[in-house]
């Protein structure tokens, strides 16, 4: 058997195998890499969410107190006429 081509094989081999891994490793990267930034955009929707839910909720409450006030004010409308 001819070690010194089968050596010569095996290095080629070795070499191969740890391109791909450094293609690899770079793809994982670049991976990490879009997950951290989706992650921070989530975390800005998240923000701009909560601030439009609270913004939400006090229209809903000047919406309540207009609609009272109105209610309140019709029946004295009513007798004017």
């Amino acid at each position: 058997m001819d070690y010194s081509r089968l050596t010569a094989l095996l290095i080629e081999a070795a070499k191969e195998q740890q391109g791909e891994i450094q293609k690899e490793q770079a793809q994982l990267a670049k991976a990490i890499s879009q997950i951290k930034q989706q992650q921070s955009q989530l975390r800005t929707q998240s923000t701009t969410m909560r601030s439009l839910q609270a913004e939400v909720r006090e229209a809903r409450a000047t919406l309540r107190k207009v609609k009272a006030q109105v209610a309140a004010a019709q029946p004295a409308l009513v007798a004017r006429k």
